[in-house]
């Protein structure tokens, strides 16, 4: 009778040794399907998962899975460079995956995930994608959410966005601004986005101002190109060269398309109209004028992240949630000043 080993098992189920290695001595996730099949085929072959027991070592692949919608964005490589840090620290190595703010191809390259060498994955800001998030989760297949957020039982790194963005309200109404705009993307799928609205919008009420609708622009297609992307809605949101006397923003890079459109206008910053951004990208400080906005602390973010990912693979705890809520804080530069009593409008 023939013996036979592992490569012959994995040959004959079409995947690699690693992954029957991982389905036999159930110390990494495999899809149900492909785990049936090579039990299956194990147990005609005669093949014992003892066997491969005695002839394999366990052990960490020290390796994490990163996903990012943009991998051009100052956000993202500001977050990475926090990941990297500790991975680096700790003998680790990454694996950028773009998803191009796709939910169907984040959810194809999950599936792929599922049978890589990867110990775990943290996702960068992005789509929700919650049916995905959860079915990982679920699965015990290690995980960490940076600047997303889908529950309270996902592990996840957040600043509180709300609050957030109701202080850049205080601060314009600090100044005496009672007509503040706001410019935002479509925040389906996007729970940080949305958050950062309802907190402009708490902001006005908490300081006594109108939700002006005319003064808020909710751009539905969403680009890469933020900046690009903002110039082009805005142009003709503005085309009646009418604007409030401060605009608050969803980004920096959004702030940077607005700075665009102000100009050709005509329009002096600070002085006809005030700017507030969100993020405090390296950019922001480069701007002319510099940009007051609001700062995330994207490279601890991104070390909390992967500490909180090597606890969960050190105490094999995944599936467990934890909440890390950092501070923001204001940046106050050059784009934002007192009300001057007269409202800009284009000639």
């Amino acid at each position: 009778m023939a013996r036979y080993n592992i490569k012959d098992v994995a040959k004959a189920c079409g995947v690699s040794i690693s992954t029957v290695s991982h389905a036999l001595n159930g110390s990494r996730y495999v899809k149900k399907e492909t785990k049936e099949k090579i039990f299956s085929t194990a147990s005609e072959m005669g093949y014992k998962a003892s066997t491969l027991a005695k002839g394999l070592r366990k052990k960490s692949l020290n390796t994490i899975a990163v996903f990012i919608p943009n991998i051009a964005s100052q956000f993202f490589s500001q977050v990475l460079i926090g990941i990297n840090k500790i991975a680096n620290k700790n003998d680790f190595h990454i694996i950028i995956v773009n998803t191009f703010y796709d939910s169907d191809e984040e959810t194809r390259l999950i599936e792929n995930l599922k049978n890589q060498y990867v110990d775990g994955a943290i996702f960068v800001s992005g789509l929700d994608n919650e049916r995905c998030i959860r079915e990982l989760n679920n699965e015990k297949f290690p995980i960490v959410l940076v600047a997303r957020k889908v529950g309270e039982d996902i592990p996840s790194v957040l600043i509180n966005n709300f609050e957030a963005a109701k202080s850049g309200v205080d601060y314009l109404a600090s100044l005496g601004h009672r007509d503040i705009g706001y410019i935002t993307f479509e925040f389906k799928e996007r729970h940080t986005v949305s958050e950062r609205f309802e907190g402009f919008k708490e902001g006005l009420l908490q300081n006594g101002l109108e939700y002006r609708q005319e003064n808020v622009l909710i751009m539905k297609q969403y680009s890469m190109d933020e900046m690009g992307m903002t110039y082009e809605y805005a142009k003709k949101f503005f085309e009646d060269g009418s604007f409030p006397t401060a605009i608050m923003t969803v980004t920096d890079n959004v702030a940077a398309g607005i700075y665009n459109i102000l100009k050709e206008k005509g329009c002096k910053i600070p002085e006809d109209v005030s700017v507030l951004g969100f993020d405090n990208l390296l950019l922001s400080a480069f701007l002319d004028p510099p940009l007051t906005t609001i700062e995330q602390p994207k490279e601890q973010m991104g070390e909390k992240a992967m500490e909180m990912m090597l606890d969960i693979i050190k105490k094999r705890q995944a599936g467990k949630g934890n909440i890390i809520n950092l501070e923001s804080r204001l940046i106050k530069r050059k784009s934002a000043s007192k009300y001057k009593n007269k409202q800009y409008k284009a000639k």
